[in-house]
């Protein structure tokens, strides 16, 4: 495909010879021909009645499916970030110990000599670094590009990173240690803004260059990488020093840098910045060698580039951006975007990865117990989330996400019964932090960061996102830190716990109702579909109509297939 008739032709230009007709599809995916120049039958057709009895011929074949070794290599190559994210947010687990009574040489907080109030700032301040850098980072998404923004995201690690290897030690002899706290500190915050936007930049690039089928596989794939850098910093923590850990952050993130410098900015994106050539080029990255991306294009261009852009300044610019974020039906995906956010956290599944131990020393007065059970709990959250992510483009996305909530508000039931009742023997405790985990692995964990680039336009994708993620890691703070006062407020102990693990269930109760209600099915569906439904204006008898020409010889198709 080398001229510029040839590249017009199938950008959907207008063509003389093509007489334009509708395709009518069914639920069960076959296609009708309907006249498409002004008679009744079409007419009839474009308004959902039944199309007239005419052979069905599927001019448009279905290789939006057709996927290639460049498309994982592509999803490989931006999982580095993921992973970055697992080992950072697990990093304080071996290295540190707010409630150790002796200093254990080579972990960080006894060569920095740092109290349990520095320690503490030192693991929650990064939920902060998450936040803001999320808010900031949906913008770059949405302006200069997914790839750049995870080019970025893979260079702020690396400066985090940086700064935590060479922070100097504190002697034992030195009068205080400021000046090293606030490198440290300085280290978490950069780590978090690298966070932040590697969640607002590689989800949507990840779910936009997926094909339909793929879609929930390597949307998850973001939440597989999380739970895989929490399992290996955890293990790995045991025979490395906490320098020798960085040593190898930094390296996961000069490689996730090299990584997405390679890898194709997402067409998606591109086309909405007219750039319709380049993604065709990305497209043919990213679909096999012997298929047509014209039906991917055509989507793309209907799904973005119809919808005008506003440029302009000052005021009138965030004005405009406010409405663009807000309005129908946009306003309501970025609605259930934020309440999937704060149910996610709310649910308090970060009390038991950041506090197990905490959580199991009541139950097992032995340390290394709790300690064992907690490792086992992020083996049985790797697992789930692996599993789960066979599942979610075969049983749907609410589906599963009831199903998870369901599990997640009888496991937090089980958790209140034992610590408030004190009804239950030590091994349904076990159960129920298991339990706990594994539903939440299976739906809440990684459902709601696919749903969200699902529902989102394309346009305000990275900026909806940002939102949503924000919120994400602001109650993620809200609930790490609120804790301890909370079962103080409960009567503390055992007891207190237990009430806890009670407002837990409560806040899922809520999850669950809001679902059933309200979140949308997005399995299998085009952004133009989804869109319908959250206008409430899904299409009867399930119908969608897809534009195409009667004269095969003058299709976009057959002109790509027949290329040079």
């Amino acid at each position: 495909m080398g001229g510029p008739s040839e590249r017009s032709a199938l950008l959907g230009a207008p063509r003389t010879d093509a007489i334009p007709i509708m395709v009518v599809c069914t639920p069960g995916d076959d296609c009708a021909v309907v006249d498409g120049g002004g008679s009744g039958a079409a007419k009839a057709a474009a308004a959902g009645a039944p199309p007239p009895a005419t052979p069905l011929t599927p001019l448009v074949p279905d290789i939006h499916e057709s996927s290639s070794w460049g498309l994982w290599l592509a999803v490989l190559a931006t999982t580095a970030g993921p992973l970055a994210v697992g080992w950072s947010l697990g990093f304080t687990s071996p290295t540190t110990s707010p409630d150790a009574l002796y200093p254990v040489p080579g972990r960080l907080d006894s060569d920095m000599r740092m109290t349990a109030e520095e320690v503490t700032s030192f693991g929650s301040l990064i939920n902060l670094g998450c936040g803001v850098g999320a808010l900031i980072g949906g913008y770059p998404t949405d302006r200069f590009g997914r790839r750049p923004t995870i080019v970025a995201a893979n260079a702020l690690f690396l400066v985090g990173w940086l700064l935590l290897v060479f922070t100097p030690e504190v002697p034992a002899t030195a009068s205080g240690n400021a000046a090293a706290i606030a490198q440290l500190i300085s280290a978490r915050i950069v780590t978090g803004l690298a966070i932040g936007a590697t969640c607002c930049s590689v989800i949507p690039y990840q779910v936009e260059i997926a094909t339909l089928k793929l879609r929930g596989l390597i949307g998850s794939g973001f939440q597989v990488g999380v739970v895989c850098g929490f399992v290996m910093v955890y293990g790995l923590g045991i025979p490395f020093r906490w320098r020798t850990l960085c040593w190898i952050g930094a390296g996961v993130n000069a490689a996730g840098l090299l990584g997405a410098l390679w890898a194709p900015e997402s067409p998606q994106w591109l086309v909405s910045q007219g750039e319709n050539d380049a993604a065709l080029a990305a497209l043919r990255r990213l679909r096999a060698v012997d298929a047509t991306d014209v039906e991917d294009l055509i989507e793309y261009i209907d799904s973005t580039v119809n919808h005008g852009r506003t440029h302009s300044g000052g005021r009138r610019r965030v004005a405009a951006m406010v409405h663009a974020l807000t309005k129908a039906p946009r306003g309501k995906a970025l609605a259930i975007g934020v309440a999937l956010a704060i149910f996610q956290q709310g649910c308090g599944i970060n009390t038991l990865m950041f506090y197990a131990s905490h959580v199991l020393g009541i139950v097992f007065p032995d340390s290394d117990t709790a300690k064992l059970v907690a490792l086992g709990g992020q083996a049985v959250q790797m697992g789930c989330t692996i599993c789960a992510a066979a599942l979610f483009d075969k049983f749907g996305r609410k589906a599963m996400f009831l199903a998870s909530a369901s599990g997640v508000f009888v496991s937090a039931m089980v958790l209140w019964a034992y610590f408030a009742l004190q009804v239950l023997p030590a091994a349904m405790s076990v159960g129920g932090f298991y339990g706990f985990i594994a539903a939440f692995s299976f739906g809440m964990g990684a459902l709601p960061w696919i749903m969200l680039s699902e529902m989102f336009h394309p346009q305000v994708r990275g900026q909806q996102a940002a939102i949503c993620t924000a919120v994400n890691w602001f109650t993620s703070f809200a609930v790490t830190k609120s804790v301890s006062a909370l079962q103080d407020a409960f009567g503390g102990g055992e007891g207190g716990m237990g009430w806890v693990f009670f407002m837990y269930a409560c806040v899922t109760v809520g999850c669950i109702v809001f679902a059933a209600s309200v979140l949308p099915e997005t399995k299998g569906k085009r952004y133009k579909q989804i869109e319908a439904e959250l206008r409430g204006k899904a299409a009867e008898g399930g119908q969608t109509v897809k534009p195409t020409f009667a004269n095969p010889a003058s299709s976009p198709q057959h002109q790509r297939l027949s290329a040079p």
